[in-house]
């Protein structure tokens, strides 16, 4: 009997699946290797792991029998890959799986063609990181910023935000009211150009010792874009955005409660008893 010839595509496709498969083991991403029907032929158990499913239950089974919520996102991108032979780099997909059906889950992945040695594509090659965490953070740092600028507009007292070095990062619509100067204007100021006899080494180490949730009170006087002079209540406290350790100023105008305060100081006339004028 006649023995039939191997195909060479099948030698092809398993001499490369044989050298992806010594780092599927080890590797610290997800991996997996589709073959041109979208099947899955290697999958590694971190992959697995994302997935849902056990490494065993792919091989075979195409990626919408395995991934229905993801296939129709994916799909395209590895038909593409398919159709082009060129690379499709760090490609963000969302989605659901069997590993959290109830929570959207972030990834990141890169599609590579696996060619053989005459040229011809014999499948795509993925590499995916999970980053859930990342984007869930940045989700949550978005939402906590913008309640923080709706806070801070609708605040009845100046707030000013700078850095370490004094440069304003955010103010409101109240301190672009108190000193005269436009938001954009603010914004390319300092603390020492709106603050009269101010010592910016001195402050650095009023700064540096305030912790999380403490507040420290000073005051001063800010100047107006005018030149005017006007004495100040500030409440600063620290905060910590975008991995930036940036300070808080609440400011108050205290020129009422300072007149008040010399008036009470001063020596006050009585009449003389008497009687008549």
């Amino acid at each position: 009997m006649k023995q039939l010839d191997a195909d060479p595509r099948t030698d092809n496709l398993q001499q490369a699946l044989e050298e992806l498969e010594t780092v599927y083991a080890t590797a610290p991403v997800g991996l997996s290797f589709m073959d041109p029907h979208l099947r899955f032929r290697r999958i590694n158990q971190l992959q697995a792991a994302m997935n849902g499913l056990p490494a065993e239950e792919h091989i075979g089974r195409t990626l919408r029998e395995m991934l229905p919520q993801l296939a129709d996102a994916v799909e395209p991108l590895l038909h593409q890959v398919l159709r082009t032979g060129q690379p499709l780099q760090n490609i963000e997909t969302r989605g659901f799986t069997a590993a959290d059906p109830h929570h959207e889950h972030y990834w990141t992945a890169s599609y590579h063609p696996v060619r053989a040695k005459d040229g011809r594509i014999l499948g795509v090659n993925i590499v995916v990181s999970e980053v859930t965490d990342r984007v869930r953070a940045q989700q949550e740092l978005r939402a906590s910023e913008e309640r923080f600028r709706t806070l801070v507009e609708q605040a009845s007292d100046p707030f000013f935000l700078h850095d370490e070095e004094g440069r304003f990062v955010n103010v409101n619509r109240k301190a672009e009211e108190s000193l005269g100067y436009t938001r954009d204007e603010l914004l390319h100021l300092t603390v020492p150009d709106i603050q009269a006899d101010f010592d910016l080494p001195r402050a650095k180490q009023v700064w540096t010792r305030i912790r999380p949730g403490e507040a420290v009170t000073v005051y001063g006087r800010h100047r107006r874009k005018d030149g005017t002079l006007y004495p100040v209540e500030a409440r600063i406290t620290t905060c910590e955005l975008g991995g930036r350790r940036l300070y808080l100023g609440v400011v108050r105008d205290v020129s009422a409660r300072q007149r008040a305060e010399d008036a009470l100081r001063e020596p006050r006339q009585y009449p003389r008893p008497g009687f008549g004028a």
